[in-house]
């Protein structure tokens, strides 16, 4: 198989390197899903971001970078996150009767 069992289709092909892909996959911690950057020709994995525990979602810009994140913020609330000089900035916090995934794009 050329990419891990437990990954997350689909991922982005960075288009500054057509020979990797990016990916979600639980296979740090099957609790949760961490973003990672596949080699496609040696099938070598390279953990890019992990998952502190309620991340949901992740998105990247087109060269595979993380630039944002969804976060599970308790039965009520979700957290819109972005890259921030090395950390992570809380940029919008939506109400479950609000919030709307598709929003955030494909």
């Amino acid at each position: 198989m050329l990419l891990p069992e437990d990954a997350e289709l689909p991922g982005r092909v960075p288009r500054s390197d057509p020979g990797h892909v990016v990916i979600m996959s639980n296979r740090r911690d099957r609790a949760v899903f961490d973003l990672w950057r596949v080699n496609l020709v040696a099938r070598e994995a390279t953990l890019i971001a992990e998952n502190p525990g309620d991340v949901m979602a992740w998105l990247t810009d087109w060269d595979g970078a993380p630039r944002a994140r969804l976060r599970h913020g308790g039965s009520r609330e979700r957290y819109l996150e972005v890259a921030d000089a090395g950390g992570w900035r809380r940029l919008q916090t939506f109400d479950l009767e609000e919030f709307d995934a598709s929003m955030l794009g494909p």
